[in-house]
Parts: structure tokens; sequence; C-alpha cells
């Protein structure tokens, strides 16, 4: 607050870092004082600033106790996604095991009908690539 003869209060004025209350005066003869007092009313909070807060115990344990099984959830889950993953790795060679025995087998079919090998040797392979194909669908 600030009081004074001949002061006028100009109202709120915007600068580059916040804004200022400005007043004026409006005249002063020549070689005589000015005098204004400047007075300042504290802002009443509802704590003090510098007043450390403390949380309740039960609010720390609980925070504790969620992070404890955040955690732990989180390495169930990366052990589950990990399993899967082989998992899928293993049914990926089968599948392309599997592939791999079929297309043999339809190579041989058109060596066979071609004529470039005997109905003997095509029925031997053929037999051959069978069991193997069964062999992978036992595991």
């Amino acid at each position: 607050i600030v009081e004074g003869t001949n002061l006028e209060d100009m109202g709120v004025q915007a600068i580059p870092d916040g804004s200022v209350q400005v007043y004026s005066v409006l005249s002063i003869p020549r070689n005589e004082r000015m005098q204004f007092q400047i007075s300042v009313e504290p802002e009443v909070s509802a704590a003090p600033v510098d007043t450390p807060v403390f949380l309740p115990n039960t609010v720390i344990i609980t925070a504790g106790v969620l992070g404890g099984v955040l955690f732990l959830s989180g390495i169930w889950l990366y052990f589950r996604q990990r399993r899967r993953n082989l998992t899928e790795d293993a049914s990926d060679e089968k599948f392309s095991e599997r592939e791999e025995i079929l297309d043999s087998i339809i190579a041989l079919e058109d060596l066979y009908h071609k004529g470039e090998i005997t109905e003997k040797a095509y029925l031997k392979k053929r037999q051959e690539l069978k069991d193997q194909l069964d062999s992978l669908a036992d595991v």
C-alpha cells in the first residue's frame, strides 16, 4: 500500500517480466519534498512455505507394496513372454521341416511322372519321406 499527499493511482501496467502498480504525483512546487509511505501486508497462507511435509507411514508402506507388486508383475510377464517365444520358435522349426519334406515329395512325384526315376526308386523314396513326415507329427 502506498500512501502520500498528491498521489494518484494510475492502475496496473504490464511489463515484460510481469506487472507493476503505477502511481503519479499531481504537482509539487520546486524545492519541496515529496513524502510517501510504502507498507506491505503479508499474505496469509494455510501452511508456511518452509514447513516440511511428512507423509503418514501408511502412505509410504502402501507405495512400497504397490511398487513391489508392479516389479514382480513385470518379471512374471517377461518370463511368460520369453516362454511363449521359445514355444513358437520350436513350432516354427517343425513347420519349416514339414514344408521341406512336402516339397521333396512333390519334386519326387514330378521326377516319376517325367520318367526320370523308376517306380521302385520312387516308391522307396516316397515311403522314406512319408515316414519322416509321420515322425514329425508324433513329436
